[in-house]
């Protein structure tokens, strides 16, 4: 769909490195008949000495007791902040969780989209419980303040190192069950729940707010 994409159609390549399975398995569609190989992309831990937990929480105003709910994206409609938010318009009896969105709008649609999603997360009578963070630059100390990590795109995610940084902080990972997030995601480290089935997504999301038990166990 963008530039780099419609160039490369008219390159053969020798070789594929495909970032994940996912990624290979439409390498067929443009590439018919060349080799590839599996890469993983390596992510590397975090930098030590993070900001402190508490601190962190305090900026916000969020008791130790919330469950804390964060995404961070890029604010692109793919990246499923909708699915999200009808997701925890369905917990809203749920006591102590808050949500944190994490990225900034920059472009107009982007705008918009932001816009939307307020408007959606007002409708559904959560409004005051999502924080729109905007662009941040310690991420990482915004995982690790965090509890449960969700991301439930629209489209496949060809990898999906966020969910890897996610771990890295000890959060479980909640997302649909599609793309590269089936080769990282198990039954020990989050969910993977049905593509655009916000019931389930809300499910999984209320049980982990309701079990501390369980969000240490994964």
């Amino acid at each position: 769909r963008g530039w780099l994409q419609r160039v490369a159609r008219f390159i053969r390549p020798d070789r594929i490195l495909a970032n994940s399975r996912f990624t290979a398995s439409v390498l067929p569609r443009h590439y018919p008949d060349i080799p590839w190989d599996l890469f993983y992309n390596p992510v590397p831990p975090p930098q030590s000495g993070l900001t402190n937990r508490a601190d962190v929480r305090k900026e916000f105003d969020c008791s130790e007791s919330k469950k804390v709910i964060i995404q961070v994206s890029r604010m692109e409609e793919w990246k499923g902040h909708a699915y999200l938010i009808d997701a925890l318009g369905r917990i809203k009896e749920s006591p102590d969780w808050e949500c944190w969105i994490v990225g900034g709008a920059q472009r107009e649609f982007e705008i918009a989209y932001m816009n939307g999603l307020k408007q959606q997360a007002e409708a559904l009578g959560i409004s005051d419980r999502i924080r729109f963070l905007g662009f941040r630059s310690d991420v990482p100390a915004l995982l690790a303040a965090a509890d449960i990590f969700c991301q439930s795109n629209k489209e496949p995610e060809p990898f999906g190192i966020v969910f890897i940084e996610a771990m890295y902080a000890g959060l479980p990972v909640v997302t649909f069950d599609m793309g590269g997030a089936q080769e990282i995601v198990t039954e020990s480290t989050g969910c993977l729940v049905p593509p655009t089935d916000t019931s389930a997504l809300g499910q999984a999301l209320g049980e982990l707010t309701q079990s501390s038990e369980k969000c240490d166990l994964l």
